[in-house]
């Protein structure tokens, strides 16, 4: 897992945050947001639609875990700021 450093997303909750706890009993949210990019086509002066970027966060802080769950849903737009990791893609074989 690397880290990428500090990054602010803005876009939209593709579904309602939800809460987890593990097995040791720490509990956080988890939620996913999809970032959309707008293209300038410099030919018709005109914007697009770009690819879509999906970001799984996680909010480890009781407060505020309590405060995104009680106030976002699914579609809200948010601006979400904190570090990026990466994880290796593992397959079932």
């Amino acid at each position: 897992m690397a880290n990428l450093g500090k990054v602010t997303v803005t876009g939209n909750l593709t579904d309602d945050p939800k809460r987890i706890t593990t097995a040791e009993g720490k509990t956080f949210l988890s939620f996913t947001v999809a970032e959309n990019k707008r293209i300038l086509d410099r030919e018709t002066n005109e914007w697009r639609d770009g690819e879509t970027t999906y970001w799984d966060t996680t909010v480890n802080s009781q407060q505020l875990g309590e405060n995104v769950e009680s106030s976002l849903s699914r579609g809200n737009r948010v601006v979400v700021q904190g570090l990026a990791k990466t994880e290796p893609y593992v397959t079932k074989d």
